[in-house]
């Protein structure tokens, strides 16, 4: 058998492209509601003027009538900015925190690849109260350093763990169940293929107009209801604090 010859190079988490999941065995399996989320996803009924009121201005809740306004401008003028604020606020407002989880931006989390020192830089992370992660969110920079921090987020070290994960493309997510194991870890910082295929399970929302999918997002009350479920359901993925300790 011939050697695997390629040169691999360290790249921040945000430059990996579908070369990186293709030198490290990684697939993305489309999966439908069953497969991915085990059940049948509903809404809280908490929600109830978001998802019936289309004008925010028509909205009595001061909190939901703000979320209303940062999903329009989302979707309006979708961005690094306006997306991961919006995303923030949406995940509070579905009750994704709590006196154990918390909901940070921006921060450089450390990555070894290659045998180099670099970094991955979720737009949005749910870490629990020992700074571990518990799920990533990401904007789709494809529509349009290393820090020595003291405090530093970080991905425990399991042999095999699920990480959920959320792509938006504007207002518009991708949701993800990725299987991080030890072997991949390894590959990624040696810089060689694993031995074994890595799945990553994927399910983008079943709105009634899919060639619109991105570009209406969560505007419309049809999408909004049918997105809102899916994070619900999403949300019940998320393993409990204690999972990492």
């Amino acid at each position: 058998m011939a050697s695997d010859r390629r040169i691999r190079t360290a790249k921040s988490g945000c430059h990996w492209t579908s070369a990186e999941l293709l030198d490290y065995s990684i697939t993305i399996l489309p999966c439908d509601v069953p497969a991915f989320f085990n059940s049948k996803p509903s809404s809280d009924p908490h929600h109830s003027e978001f998802l019936t009121k289309e004008n925010g201005e028509d909205i009595n809740d001061h909190l939901t009538r703000d979320l209303a306004k940062l999903l329009y401008l989302a979707s309006s003028a979708p961005n690094v900015a306006t997306v991961d604020i919006f995303a923030v606020t949406f995940l509070s407002h579905l009750r994704y925190t709590s006196e154990t989880r918390y909901i940070s931006i921006w921060k450089e989390l450390p990555l070894t690849m290659c045998g180099e020192e670099t970094y991955a830089k979720p737009d949005v992370y749910l870490s629990d109260s020992s700074s571990s992660i518990l799920m990533l969110l990401q904007e789709d920079k494809t529509v349009k350093n290393t820090s020595d921090v003291e405090e530093k987020a970080k991905l425990p070290r399991l042999k095999e763990m699920i990480i959920p994960g959320i792509v938006m493309h504007g207002t518009a997510p991708a949701f993800y169940l990725i299987l991080d194991t030890e072997e991949l870890s390894e590959a990624v910082i040696l810089g060689r293929p694993p031995t074994i295929k890595t799945v990553v399970k994927e399910y983008i929302p079943e709105v009634l107009r899919m060639d619109k999918q991105t570009s209406e997002g969560m505007m419309p009350l049809d999408n909004r209801v049918i997105i809102v479920k899916c994070y619900e359901a999403f949300k019940r993925l998320i393993p409990a604090d204690s999972f990492f300790e």
